[in-house]
């Protein structure tokens, strides 16, 4: 019999979390759930909080055991928001782990709350990372990086593409605790280090994705994409790594060179599909570029129009 991934277990200072039964090595699916509550987010923006919450209650109370059980013994602890008077203990979990899961682009959101998905904890350098599938309903969670047998399993309930000071307090006002993983607890010279990181890629995730300057100006091109891929890295967001990679395949393309392109596309497709999933706009964008890099958009878009001429004009088109 296979030796299950993960153990719940109380963890210091969190509640109850997740760790690693044995190995995990990248790649591999730690678990599919569907959820144990799913609502509609029309009715969580539109309703009363007293009328939402009592209609959450029941639905909950309506669960089967020991479905019930475990939904009722999620955490209830958020942060300093302010809640209505109307609120109870299925809201309170509600508002605690629900997540925004969506059925396809344009159709309204929901809000979903699945068992042991919810007991994964935060991390701002997390080692799994997860996406809802529409087809089967599920939440798939995947290992970013190898796990070792007795790690905590971690997820982002925030970006983490933030400042130390903006990650805290984001945490901190939502979910009422003050994050003490690792990248938050280096020391002062360290954390200052991480975050002209963020400031960097903020900076080239802005200039990159202006598409009408050449390749060089501004920040653009092919060294300033491998610098994001780079700075990701050394930020410990493996979960976050396609989108580094997909910027990397588009200079590439963007000043003619087809075959780093595609490898840098082939490296998108192979941490966006486990991130992200295959239905995504991104996947199939780099799956055309991989087919032909010549045929994309971004071909040369980046040498401007009499680059492209004098190119052509040296090869005889």
């Amino acid at each position: 019999m296979a030796v299950p991934a993960w153990t719940e277990q109380a963890i210091p200072g969190k509640d109850v979390g997740l760790l690693a039964a044995r190995p995990i090595r990248r790649g591999e699916r730690i678990m599919a759930r569907t959820a144990a509550i799913m609502i509609d987010g029309a009715a969580v923006d539109g309703l009363p909080v007293a009328a939402f919450a009592g209609l959450l209650h029941d639905a909950a109370k309506s669960l089967p055991e020991p479905h019930r059980a475990q939904f009722f013994n999620l955490s209830t602890s958020y942060g300093v928001d302010d809640y209505d008077s109307g609120e109870n203990d299925a809201y309170k979990i509600f508002a605690t782990n629900a997540f925004r899961t969506g059925i396809a682009d344009g159709l309204p959101d929901l809000h979903s709350v699945f068992r042991d998905v919810s007991r994964i904890n935060h991390g701002c350098q997390p080692n799994c990372a997860y996406f809802f599938d529409p087809v089967t309903l599920a939440h798939n969670i995947f290992a970013v990086v190898d796990i070792m047998q007795g790690e905590e399993l971690t997820v982002g309930y925030i970006d983490p593409i933030q400042t130390h000071a903006e990650r805290k307090a984001k945490v901190h006002r939502h979910w009422g605790f003050n994050c003490t993983c690792a990248r938050c607890a280096q020391p002062p010279r360290l954390v200052a280090e991480s975050d002209d990181r963020v400031r960097s890629i903020l900076s080239l995730l802005g200039t990159l994705d202006d598409y009408t300057t050449a390749a060089g100006s501004n920040g653009t091109g092919p060294a300033a994409a491998e610098l994001l891929v780079l700075l990701f890295e050394l930020e410990g967001l493996q979960g976050r790594i396609h989108e580094a990679e997909y910027r990397l395949a588009l200079e590439w393309n963007g000043v003619g060179d087809g075959l780093r392109a595609t490898q840098a596309a082939r490296r998108c497709l192979d941490r966006g599909l486990l991130v992200r999933g295959a239905e995504q706009p991104f996947i199939s964008n780099m799956r055309i570029l991989v087919a032909d890099p010549t045929s994309h958009w971004s071909w040369k878009f980046r040498l401007g129009k009499k680059e492209n001429d004098k190119t052509d004009e040296k090869k005889g088109k």
